[in-house]
């Protein structure tokens, strides 16, 4: 008997403290702000509900009503559309635009990077309102490799000659530098399309 004591006493020991749980007891009863707070969050839920439909419904409508134009408007064209009267100014302004759109650009850019000459340095360029010359400003270490690159630069259906028309030295942290100033003659939309039949 003794023994069993002892054994029942080192069991607590192990188990520790025990608790006293009672599963019969009746529940805390559901405090009133918490009724309120989910009575709050029901009639919100119901407003915005409310809010919400007619605008969703005008929405669709909208919708509906924006896809019948677009079909009613690809049905008989747009050469029934009223002109506006444009000014004559307003229509040269649009050609010229669209004339600067049709420029051959990405020709002209692949050329100025095709033509790659070490330790020559294309600073700046800008193309006349015409798009007929090209002023180059290139810096290098000689005046021979500025030479070389307007060999290169030049003779393509983008770019028909190349002149230098001023250089000069200039000191730099670097050493003696040379500055030079390129004109590129552009090929025309004639020559081109004469380039592409050949």
């Amino acid at each position: 008997m003794r023994i069993q004591v002892l054994l029942a006493m080192r069991r607590r020991a192990l188990l520790g403290r025990r608790f006293q749980i009672d599963f019969a007891s009746t529940r805390q009863p559901v405090p009133t702000l918490a009724w309120l707070l989910l009575l709050f969050g029901l009639s919100a839920a119901a407003a915005v509900g409310i809010d919400i439909a007619p605008r969703w419904q005008m929405r669709e409508r909208l919708l509906s009503q924006h896809a019948d134009l677009e079909r009613r408007a690809l049905q008989t064209g747009l050469a029934r559309m009223p002109a506006h009267a444009v000014s004559p100014a307003d229509q040269a302004e649009v050609h010229m635009v669209l004339a600067e759109l049709q420029r051959p650009w990405q020709a002209l850019f692949q050329q100025f990077e095709s033509a790659n000459v070490p330790k020559v340095y294309l600073v700046q360029w800008s193309v006349d309102s015409g798009f007929r010359d090209v002023q180059l400003l290139a810096e290098a270490a000689q005046l021979d490799d500025v030479l070389l690159y307007s060999k290169k630069l030049g003779g393509d259906h983008t770019v028909r000659r190349v002149r230098l028309t001023h250089h000069e030295w200039r000191s730099a942290p670097v050493g003696r530098v040379v500055v030079a100033n390129l004109t590129a003659e552009l090929a025309s939309d004639s020559d081109a399309a004469g380039e592409g039949l050949r």
